[in-house]
């Protein structure tokens, strides 16, 4: 199969003499049905050399002086996802917007001398410290995510990081970005409402909690293995769930603060479809 990378765009054109050509208004562009946020790992000279012309782009890159700027057309496919998969659909790039934020994500040797490390957090469970995202950062990226919800009635579950999609392999956006923020002060994303009454899940008796959270993960979007034992592909989906909703601990443990919140997430959000 020809890679997407390589496949030259006539190939997406019919190329049979007798086939006859008609005209239609009744056509768009493909409408975007998902966000997924990433950091570059990298400054902006780096960021924007990366995406504009190395083997990956976005639709848009957040700078670091928190400007905005629009890499591919909101109706085209970037590449940026990579091999990741969301609520069973693979080709994410196909339907999704893709955002970088500039930032150099965690505490390593990718890092440049003269960045100041003093700011990043440690958080339990992780193996990284963590940079902040600036406060005029975030508003940027709020005022772009809230056009998307807007202009492309983006549904909440569908607002996603590259870790939920791609569980073990990419971490970011990482755990401090900062999506309740988002949900509470601009009404972008899904968040648990654990003062709520349950309506359609009962959660688990304690033999059959990871099965359980493997089913609901799996619910929510999550590529998780349905083993009914904790290993590597459970623990990943894990990690990356808590990242998202329960930052404070990603130690890719099925606790019992961990299922409510999932419980939560699924009773809201999956029978709405």
């Amino acid at each position: 199969m020809v890679s997407a990378s390589t496949t030259p765009i006539d190939q997406f054109q019919v190329t049979l003499s007798d086939v006859e050509e008609l005209k239609t208004d009744n056509c768009s562009l493909r409408k975007p049905q998902a966000v997924i946020v990433h950091y570059t790992a990298g400054g902006d000279k780096s960021s924007q050399d990366w995406l504009t012309t190395g083997p990956v782009s976005a639709n848009y890159l957040v700078k670091g002086d928190a400007t905005i700027a629009q890499i591919v057309p909101d109706g085209k496919r970037a590449w940026h996802s990579g091999r990741a998969s969301w609520r069973g659909f693979p080709d994410l790039n196909s339907v999704s917007l893709g955002v970088e934020i500039t930032g150099y994500g965690y505490k390593g040797p990718h890092v440049p001398e003269d960045v100041d490390l003093s700011q990043c957090v440690v958080i339990p469970g992780s193996d990284h410290s963590w940079f902040p995202f600036p406060e005029e950062q975030f508003q940027s990226v709020s005022k772009l995510l809230l056009d998307f919800r807007d202009r492309w009635k983006i549904k909440p579950p569908l607002f996603v990081g590259h870790s939920d999609v791609a569980p073990g392999r990419k971490v970011d956006p990482g755990p401090l970005f900062p999506w309740e923020r988002l949900h509470k002060e601009f009404g972008i994303g899904a968040w648990p409402d654990l003062e709520k009454d349950l309506q359609h899940i009962e959660m688990p008796s304690a033999e059959k909690e990871l099965k359980w959270t493997q089913l609901r993960l799996r619910d929510y979007g999550y590529d998780c293995p349905l083993t009914g034992v904790l290993e590597g592909g459970t623990t990943s989906a894990i990690q990356a769930f808590q990242m998202h909703f329960r930052p404070k601990l990603i130690d890719g443990k099925s606790d019992a603060e961990t299922r409510l919140i999932l419980a939560h997430l699924v009773d809201q959000y999956h029978y709405e479809d």
